[in-house]
């Protein structure tokens, strides 16, 4: 049987700030899993609920892309991923990312 999406404005609902890039995949991840078990396959409906849970910008922005009109899900999933290429170089790890997470557990020197 399948399981209901949670309401988009539920604490544990899955959301997206286009501000933060680095959750896209996370994100994205957990939207296709909650739609598999909810038994939405068709590719309009999947991008409607996509977008419900995104903040108000992303929502306008991933709207107008021509993919989202043509109700094609696999072109709109690629045109968003484009769109962030932040969120590509964090899954897949820069010298920058790699310089940060150094830096950020660097023990404190005693002074």
């Amino acid at each position: 049987m399948p399981k209901d999406m949670p309401n988009p404005l539920d604490k544990h609902a899955p959301s997206f700030d286009g501000r933060q890039p680095e959750k896209l995949l996370r994100f994205w991840n957990r939207m296709v899993k909650l739609m598999a078990d909810a038994g939405i396959t068709d590719a309009d409906l999947q991008m409607e609920k996509i977008v419900e849970y995104v903040d108000d910008q992303t929502n306008r922005e991933w709207m107008s892309f021509e993919s989202y009109l043509g109700g094609d899900f696999d072109k709109f999933k690629d045109e968003i991923f484009k769109s962030y290429p932040e969120a590509r170089d964090y899954n897949r790890g820069t010298l920058s990312r790699l310089e940060k997470i150094c830096f950020d557990h660097m023990p404190l020197k005693a002074s």
